[in-house]
């Protein structure tokens, strides 16, 4: 079997990704991780699949946001593609659910339940509907925070359903 650099390059990138997504979604957060992503983004940068930079980019932005740099993350966040843009509707989904935790965090709890509310349609269309519960209940608690009400904000920021 020869070596290929190409498949070679993309294969240690996938591994490198996986491994900060994985991470990320049990909730640990160390320089291990920033160091996973690097070495994941730098791969795919030459070698990568565009789905599994998407993934990347959303990882490293719920990152951030659990480092409570939210207007860091969102930067991430609008440059990824919506569903217009080719991206699927759980990949649009999954940025649009980050985005509205990015926008509660710095406050604008309007544009946030905007956020939840194209996540919540977005998880419906593509059949999740575990995901689609979770943030039609997490839009309701954003609504009624802006319109004075007192519903308490989940603890878990991450984006990830309860």
């Amino acid at each position: 079997m020869a070596l290929d650099p190409q498949v070679d390059l993309r294969r240690w990138a996938r591994f490198w990704a996986a491994t900060a997504i994985w991470r990320v979604r049990a909730g640990i957060d160390s320089s291990s991780i920033d160091d996973a992503v690097d070495r994941a983004a730098h791969r795919l940068a030459i070698a990568g699949n565009p789905a599994v930079r998407i993934e990347l980019d959303r990882t490293r932005a719920e990152l951030l946001i659990r480092r409570h740099q939210p207007a860091r993350a969102l930067e991430i966040l609008q440059a990824l593609p919506g569903v217009d843009d080719g991206a699927t509707a759980r990949e649009a989904a999954g940025a649009s659910r980050l985005r509205g935790r990015a926008l509660e965090a710095l406050g604008r709890i309007e544009e946030a339940s905007d956020a939840s509310r194209t996540a919540a349609h977005l998880f419906g269309q593509d059949g999740s509907t575990k995901d689609a519960l979770a943030e039609w209940e997490h839009f309701s608690r954003l609504v009624d925070l802006a319109e004075g009400g007192t519903a308490r904000a989940p603890a878990d920021m991450s984006g990830q359903p309860d």
